[in-house]
């Protein structure tokens, strides 16, 4: 499976969401996606973490995947420069990333 590398960019303490189509894959033997944000890679605890588990992603009509991130998950993180992606784990068995990059998180005017 290609990996997707994407920058991204959001505003903090925004409704930011990502839709995600799993190429050649069967929607339903998804039985997991995470997107994880950390400030960097070595860093143990997450920013953000958002799975289709907890209600953090949902399967659509069309067979994508919406990942909602609430405006609480960012509302007190420093604006700047983070790292995410996003796995999906298939049928319990496989595991695959598919995408991956920078994040910024951009300061917010109104509070």
């Amino acid at each position: 499976m290609k990996v997707l590398k994407k920058d991204l960019e959001m505003m903090r303490g925004d409704t930011f969401k990502i839709r995600i189509k799993i190429e050649k894959v069967d929607p339903d033997s998804v039985t997991e996606l995470i997107f994880s944000v950390k400030k960097s890679n070595n860093d143990a605890a997450y920013a953000v973490q958002e799975k289709l588990s907890n209600g953090g992603a949902a399967l659509q009509d069309d067979g994508s995947f919406v990942i909602r991130i609430a405006p609480e998950d960012t509302e007190d993180l420093e604006p700047g420069d983070y790292v995410y992606d996003v796995e999906s784990h298939i049928d319990d068995i496989d595991v695959y990333t598919l995408m991956h990059g920078k994040l910024t998180i951009q300061e917010d005017v109104t509070r």
